[in-house]
């Protein structure tokens, strides 16, 4: 399947419903979707067994549950940003007030505000009843919110150490209510399934989490990264002075956009998750190893089918199982290549050899999936790569993508694209009309 526009909201687009500007911003959960409207409203659609829709599950006869609804209770709240984990929806508006609804999931109904229980109604948090709040990130089962004055706040489930402090098996209910976390001068907070990230106002990158794959991109092997981190590989003096202005995080991998358009990766790289091509210099280390020892297997089993008795001993260094082919861990972030700009006479570049310089292509915004990303440069041309076995990656029937291939087709053709948002397993895209295809 390739990217399609959604009819309904097309048609209340073009009839001023949804604002003078149409949409202003998008969300994907788990598997339910947020729409911010140039009026300051929500709209929400899909499932909704957690009430993260915000309304009733109970639709009118015959409307099917694909048709977005105006989320109630909010009222003279004009929302500015918005935000969606699996089972939660989060608001932030005008005035830097914050509202959530839904519930967190972890292993069963874990809840909301310190009660296992779901909230429909858009409800306002005790925790930032004197704060200001400019931004919001949610991960599989955790939230952060930054304050105007830059201190940042985690809530959620905690399981995975994603809220930056420890969380006991037995008060996993602990981890509902916001606390405040021991950083200062935060200009940013992002999210990944179960890690958590902020840029401070010096372009440094703290990380924490989940962190078996080596997808924080801190300098160290532990599981988890209990406490913020900093990545020392992003900081601005080791890139002349770029900076970080986003991250988006999948299952077991990690992107970094910065200031310049540039993308670096971290975390594994099975299912083409990270996007490196053939000829990245470990992938080909990595690879001839497992060649070599898919052959000495090879060589031990036939042995042992001549002889079940046979000293093999020399095979006993083989692991087991084997490593496989395009599967290693990425533990600092690396660089992303991307093909040049797309032309009308060359619409597809082929992607230049990892070891030359870098296109003059320039990312403007990146969303990761579980096993996929999404990007968008400058000009508004969608990029995707990874794995998506649902459709994810608007390649059609291509259900892997090795490095970032353009998402072109029909409904894109006369449209830039100026956000994505990856869900579980599903893509929201928001596009302008351009004034000449591509």
């Amino acid at each position: 399947m390739r990217p399609r526009v959604h009819p309904w909201v097309l048609e209340r687009v073009m009839s001023g419903a949804m604002g003078p500007s149409g949409l202003e911003g998008i969300a994907s959960g788990g598997m339910h979707s947020l729409l911010l409207d140039s009026n300051g409203k929500i709209w929400s659609f899909g499932l909704n067994d957690s009430l993260a829709l915000g309304r009733s599950s109970k639709l009118p006869d015959g409307k099917p549950d694909n048709v977005p609804e105006l989320v109630p209770g909010l009222e003279g709240f004009r929302v500015t940003a918005i935000a969606a984990s699996d089972n939660l929806s989060v608001a932030i508006s005008q005035t830097g007030e914050l509202r959530a609804w839904g519930t967190f999931n972890s292993d069963g109904l874990l809840g909301f505000m310190g009660r296992k229980d779901k909230v429909m109604v858009p409800t306002a948090l005790p925790a930032f009843s004197k704060e200001l709040i400019c931004a919001v990130a949610c991960g599989e089962d955790h939230a952060l919110a930054l304050t105007c004055s830059g201190s940042v706040y985690a809530w959620g489930n905690g399981a995975s150490f994603q809220l930056g402090r420890r969380i006991l098996p037995r008060r996993k209910e602990n981890g509902l209510r916001p606390e405040r976390l021991p950083l200062r001068g935060v200009v940013g907070v992002f999210a990944g399934p179960h890690t958590s990230f902020a840029v401070d106002r010096d372009g440094a990158v703290f990380a924490w989490g989940l962190n078996q794959m080596r997808q924080t991109g801190v300098d160290d092997a532990a599981q988890h990264i209990t406490t913020p981190t900093e990545v020392t590989a992003l900081h601005p003096d080791n890139h002349g002075g770029a900076r970080v202005v986003e991250v988006s995080g999948g299952e077991h991998h990690t992107h970094f956009l910065f200031d310049t358009g540039a993308v670096w990766a971290c975390g594994r790289s099975g299912a083409d998750r990270l996007g490196l091509p053939d000829d990245y210099p470990p992938a080909i280390a990595h690879n001839a190893e497992v060649a070599a020892m898919q052959l000495r297997a090879v060589e031990r089993n036939t042995i042992l089918e001549r002889d079940l008795a046979a000293d093999v001993a020399e095979f006993d260094d083989l692991p087991d199982p084997l490593p496989r082919r395009d599967d290693f861990l990425v533990p600092t972030p690396v660089r992303i290549a991307f093909p040049p700009p797309p032309t009308s006479t060359d619409p597809t570049p082929a992607l230049p050899l990892y070891a030359a310089p870098p296109s003059a292509t320039r990312i403007a915004h990146i969303s990761a999936g579980e096993r996929y990303t999404l990007a968008i440069d400058s000009g508004g041309v969608l990029y995707s790569w990874g794995e998506g076995n649902a459709s994810q990656l608007g390649l059609g029937n291509v259900a892997n993508a090795r490095t970032p291939t353009r998402v072109a087709n029909t409904a894109l053709r006369d449209h830039r694209v100026v956000a994505a948002s990856a869900g579980g397993q599903h893509v929201l895209l928001l596009g302008v009309k351009r004034d000449d295809a591509l």
